[in-house]
């Protein structure tokens, strides 16, 4: 089996949404492995490089942390999404190994992106998960491959919905704003949705 893999952002020396981190460790883990992993993402030393600015956390584990890493972070520049169709697609846990996912991405044409479809309904981009804006409202698909902890924070918090979203209901909103682990609601990447295509 693949390693999985957690991404977390640090601003400025502090984690950012650590117990939405640490429960999806301990989820995937224990569905995929067995047994939660016995680590405390509090207790994650953050080296002296990485106490300034947005820096990207990479932890690779199994049973056990194999790796750690920290990077600046390098906002992506998407600008336009090609929709792809892949009805057995999984990606329910995050793992390292995202093959199904970068074959997918040879799809995309002259977009600098993808949104994913499955059995009819809008998935997720590459990277991210989507939400829709429709006047004052924030809408999320049911349909995500990846429950990403952003989108579960926002959920929770209240600033977003959840909603059945197919192609044909994309067309009929307003933006789209991709959020993950280190793009949030007003700091995500936005689309307008002539920017999609289909």
């Amino acid at each position: 089996m693949s390693l999985l893999l957690e991404t977390i952002q640090i601003r400025s020396g502090v984690l950012i949404n650590p117990q939405y981190h640490q429960q999806r460790m301990h989820t995937s883990s224990l569905a995929l492995l067995g047994k939660r992993i016995d680590f405390d993402l509090l207790t994650l030393p953050i080296p002296n490089e990485a106490q300034k600015g947005i820096v990207k956390c990479r932890i690779l584990y199994k049973n056990r942390i194999e790796l750690i890493e920290f990077k600046p972070y390098v906002q992506k520049q998407i600008q336009s999404l090609q929709m792809v169709i892949d009805n057995n697609i999984s990606y329910s846990h995050k793992l390292a190994d995202r093959s199904q996912i970068i074959a997918l991405l040879k799809q995309k044409g002259e977009a600098d992106d993808i949104l994913i479809v499955k059995n009819g309904r809008i998935t997720d981009t590459s990277f991210g998960n989507v939400v829709l804006c429709k006047g004052n409202e924030y809408y999320t698909p049911s349909s995500f491959l990846l429950n990403g902890t952003k989108r579960q924070q926002l959920l929770n918090d209240g600033f977003i919905k959840v909603q059945d979203i197919s192609p044909d209901d994309l067309f009929c909103m307003d933006k789209l704003v991709i959020i993950n682990a280190m793009l949030d609601l007003d700091s995500g990447v936005e689309l307008n949705i002539s920017s999609v295509f289909s």
